[in-house]
């Protein structure tokens, strides 16, 4: 099933070439917590879990390509730090950007780096198959032909985990607009399965990635004091 060409041209992995592990953003090479022991690994094909994750999977590939779900699941897609700022401005309740939220936008690059480090290491060790490729269907947006490609691989979800890095930064900035910031991450994590290049499981284990990562962060000097000049941008109705 091929879709349409006003589609296809968006890439399945959009935006800015993400970290490699020896990047660091604000956790140092001691403070990296071995995320593969957090989440585990991903179901295994003879699951119950495994057996949620196919029943959920395999109707996305016959949603109509002209539903608002389907349009939404593309446009999710695309998730630089740019991107995703803007993006989560509505929940926030004003605009993120890198010219009105600076301070902002300096700690949200810095834990974007974070969290794809940590993903990285779990996709690298678990190597799981994404559904695309179980099911042999095409997702909604194309793929890296790359087969060396760490983003070839599914568990965890990196717009997930982003998503959620996002929206545990941003609530601790305003904890008055939480349930809408989560909601947005949840919505981010839904799309990756419409997309249908991410299992369920691999979006719960996202969560769990971004929150280990942001327990860790509390102790850090330097987060700290960046999440001060954040705190300044934020407006409060």
């Amino acid at each position: 099933m091929y879709i349409r060409l006003s589609i296809i041209f968006l890439l399945l992995f959009s935006g800015p070439v993400f970290a490699s592990p020896s990047d660091i953003g604000y956790l140092s090479k001691n403070k990296i917590i071995d995320i593969t022991s957090i989440i585990g690994a991903p179901p295994t094909i003879d699951s119950l879990k495994f057996a949620n994750d196919k029943a959920i999977s395999e109707p996305v590939y016959s949603i109509n390509h002209d539903s608002e779900e389907y349009k939404q699941a593309t446009m999710s897609s695309e998730d630089s730090v740019e991107e995703l700022m803007n993006s989560f401005s509505e929940s926030f309740g004003q605009e993120l950007s890198i010219d009105k939220t600076p301070a902002i936008y300096k700690i949200l690059s810095k834990l974007i780096i974070d969290a794809n480090n940590s993903k990285n290491m779990a996709k690298i060790f678990y190597k799981r198959q994404r559904p695309y490729v179980f099911f042999d269907r095409q997702p909604c947006v194309l793929v890296l032909e790359d087969s060396d490609s760490v983003e070839n691989f599914s568990y965890p979800s990196g717009h997930t985990t982003r998503a959620w890095t996002f929206a545990l930064l941003l609530t601790s900035l305003k904890n008055n607009n939480t349930i809408a910031l989560f909601d947005k991450a949840k919505s981010i994590g839904r799309d990756r399965v419409v997309c249908g290049v991410h299992w369920q499981s691999d979006v719960e284990a996202s969560l769990t990635v971004a929150t280990a990562n942001f327990a860790v962060l509390q102790s850090v000097n330097e987060y700290q004091e960046d999440l001060i000049n954040a705190r300044k941008e934020v407006v409060y109705e």
